[in-house]
């Protein structure tokens, strides 16, 4: 379902990247980058602000896949 980016094996090691976990990473690293240099820009408190960025980056993660997963399954549910 999801096209391969990067297919090889470099001495022994099999990399593998699919287009939906670099995309996944990329908007994280993004949104990592744009939060923290905000929180800084605006002079929030920087510990407040971190874990509400950590929050953030560990509910992303762990929504991310079932999300995902129901969107590509419900309109096949539905076609039936």
């Amino acid at each position: 379902m999801h096209p391969t980016l990067i297919d090889t094996n470099l001495l022994g090691l099999i990399i593998y990247l699919s287009s939906y976990r670099f995309f996944m990473i990329l908007a994280m690293t993004v949104a990592v980058i744009g939060s923290y240099w905000l929180i800084k820009k605006s002079e929030l408190n920087l510990r407040r602000s971190l874990i509400i960025l950590i929050t953030t980056i560990i509910a992303f993660l762990l929504g991310a896949r079932p999300v995902s997963y129901t969107h590509l399954t419900l309109p096949t549910i539905y076609s039936v």
